[in-house]
C-alpha cells in the first residue's frame, strides 16, 4: 500500500459512493492536529447539518471526512480552507 494512503484504511466509503450522494457535499483532507478542535466547534456551531469523522491521527495531523448539504459547500469549504485543510479528493 502506498504510505500517504495507509493513513486512510479506516475510511469504510468509496469515492464513488460519496460522488453517488446527490445532496452531500464531501471534504476529505488532513489538517493540522492543532486546528482539530478549533474546526469542530467552528463546524458544528456554524452549520446545523454536518457530519464530520476523524478517519486517523497521528504526530501533527489528522485526517478527517466532512459530509454538508451541497448548497453549504462555499461557506464549508471556506472554513476548511481557513484551517488549512490540505484535500486528498
Amino acid at each position: 500500500m502506498i504510505e500517504q494512503y495507509s493513513n486512510w484504511v479506516n475510511l469504510d466509503v468509496s469515492e464513488a459512493e460519496l460522488k453517488s450522494l446527490k445532496n452531500v457535499a464531501y471534504f476529505i483532507g488532513t489538517v493540522n492536529k492543532k486546528y482539530k478542535e478549533q474546526l469542530l466547534i467552528e463546524l458544528n456551531e456554524t452549520f446545523k447539518e454536518i457530519y464530520i469523522e476523524t478517519i486517523f491521527e497521528k504526530q501533527n495531523d489528522v485526517n478527517v471526512l466532512v459530509l454538508a448539504h451541497k448548497d453549504k459547500f462555499n461557506e464549508v469549504s471556506e472554513v476548511l480552507k481557513n484551517m488549512v485543510l490540505q484535500r486528498l479528493i
